[in-house]
């Protein structure tokens, strides 16, 4: 709905099954909150980590895990045009705009040093770029292509979407479709 993230998550849990582990993906944001440590979260093997810091305040504290996970990890960052992200957000009541500003230029700084693979949320949107998107992720996961790709599916789809969602609650790995989306309007 806003940078993409959560279709990126399903794009890699749907066709990179290394990745499809319970829980599904961590939200690293949140297990840091809690008091997890760096350690703790790169001894679990390997997870989809979910964040969005420094855009957390509450986490201030937390840049030092922050990096030490980043240093070893594999960096995939949906890309989407700033105007969009703002206005999505805006959609639920998020924000205003020069503490939108800051927020992203903060999390673009943080972020800045650590080699990243940016994916344009636009690819992830559209049925050929999608495809390119999946080719780049196992090359770089060293996973095989799926013979059968899963790819998002369109904004015609409600009722299927509204399946996979509750399949995916109820599954989590074991769904046929990962889907862990907030709301999307895709077009092919």
């Amino acid at each position: 709905m806003r940078s993409g993230t959560h279709l990126l998550i399903d794009l890699i849990l749907n066709n990179l099954p290394a990745y499809r582990r319970s829980p599904l993906y961590i939200d690293l944001d949140q297990c840091l909150m809690r008091g997890t440590s760096a350690q703790e979260i790169l001894a679990g093997g390997s997870y989809v980590l979910k964040s969005h810091y420094p855009s957390i305040p509450c986490l201030d504290h937390a840049g030092d895990a922050f990096r030490e996970i980043a240093a070893r990890a594999l960096i995939i960052q949906p890309v989407r045009d700033s105007a969009e992200i703002f206005r999505s957000q805006s959609n639920w009541g998020m924000k205003e705009r020069q503490e939108f500003e800051e927020s992203l230029a903060a999390f673009e700084e943080f972020w800045r040093p650590f080699e990243k693979i940016q994916i344009p949320f636009a690819a992830m949107t559209s049925g050929r770029p999608c495809q390119e998107v999946l080719r780049q992720l196992c090359d770089v996961t060293g996973q095989p292509l799926p013979q059968s790709p899963i790819f998002p599916p369109l904004r015609q789809s409600t009722a299927q979407v509204l399946f996979h969602k509750t399949l995916t609650r109820l599954l989590g790995r074991r769904s046929p479709v990962i889907n862990t989306t907030i709301a999307f309007a895709l077009t092919r």
